[in-house]
């Protein structure tokens, strides 16, 4: 019963984690959703998991999120990260052939996989205080490749509260509060 009911918990929070996700992504929302309300989650899970004051730095993802990701097209300069990315693979914003099409995305891949890696940072203290570098590895692995390779992916939407939320942030976030969860608690 007990495996049964941690596994809930995961995906309980996850879908929380989700929904936070989505719709700090969604127009005419607060990205406060996204940026405060899924470090919240992990640092209350933290602090009541593994009972050390030093799990509040696990807060500091809230900067991470806030960091932005876009990359730079005809219609937004894209954010600095992203901007950062764009100039080590450089392509044309318009886009005109299949190499500007292959530089983007690459941009686009390094840009989410480098909000991945420092999330997974803001994660440190699990494995400090766990000893579970392993796990943290795995998890970290997760993280980054959840990032990389699906949340810039166009997986369509769905309603919720009278929003159109994207199903990749929807997936990403979960994925982000089930691997962070597994982080603290194995």
């Amino acid at each position: 019963m007990k495996p049964i009911k941690k596994i809930l918990g995961l995906l309980f929070f996850g879908t929380i984690g989700g929904f936070l996700g989505a719709m700090g992504g969604a127009d005419n929302t607060s990205k406060a959703w996204r940026r405060f309300g899924i470090p919240r989650i992990i640092t209350i899970i933290s602090l009541l998991t593994l009972h050390n004051f030093w799990c509040i730095s696990i807060m500091f993802m809230s900067f991470v999120l806030a960091m932005g990701y876009g990359i730079p097209d005809m219609q937004d300069g894209g954010s600095t990260l992203g901007q950062f990315w764009a100039r080590i693979f450089p392509y044309h914003v318009l886009l005109k052939t299949p190499k500007d099409c292959r530089l983007r995305l690459l941009a686009d891949i390094f840009t989410r996989a480098t909000i991945g890696t420092l999330i997974c940072l803001s994660m440190l203290i699990a494995p400090i205080l766990r000893g579970n570098w392993g796990i943290f590895s795995l998890c970290s692995i997760g993280i980054i490749g959840i990032y990389a390779l699906v949340s810039w992916r166009g997986l369509g939407t769905f309603k919720f509260k009278n929003k159109q939320l994207l199903w990749s942030e929807f997936w990403t976030y979960s994925c982000l509060v089930i691997m962070t969860q597994i982080m603290i608690k194995l």
